[in-house]
């Protein structure tokens, strides 16, 4: 057993069932069926926590993540994500809008335009673990 006074992260592929246990105020964590260890981050402040949340909230809509992956080969406007996939230009924008604000894009005018991109590999490396897992592709 470990004192949790670090924050226990794991990746999609290397899930832990976990027990916590409640014992004289503390809270430990147990590990039940697995030979690897979680890799352990030092505990982070309540506004990471907040800012990795919203993130993790935008990225919990299937059509906000497509465009996303649309993005991930490089920067587009407005107008060519509404030809890609058909939504409204108003739908398109308030997405845009929501992933904007998490940070997980960002943008640049060129003349009339604003074209949005991945904001960094970070995003890029997060949605292929996801659409990994999802598709079980690296599972044990």
């Amino acid at each position: 057993m470990t004192n949790i006074d670090t924050i226990t992260t794991l990746t999609f592929t290397k899930m832990l069932k976990l027990l916590i246990d409640m014992r004289d105020g503390a809270t430990e964590i147990i590990e039940l069926e697995c030979g690897e260890t979680a890799k352990r981050l030092p505990t982070l402040d309540g506004h990471t926590y907040e800012k990795t949340a919203v993130m993790f909230r935008a990225l919990g809509d299937p059509s906000r993540l497509k465009l996303l992956s649309l993005m991930q080969e490089g920067p587009l406007c407005v107008g060519q994500l509404v030809e890609l996939t058909g939504e409204s230009t108003s739908m398109i924008s308030q997405r845009l809008k929501i992933l904007y604000q998490a940070e997980l894009l960002c943008r640049e005018r060129n003349g009339k335009h604003v074209y949005y991109s991945v904001t960094d590999d970070h995003v890029i490396e997060l949605l292929t673990n996801g659409f990994d897992h999802a598709t079980g592709k690296g599972h044990r």
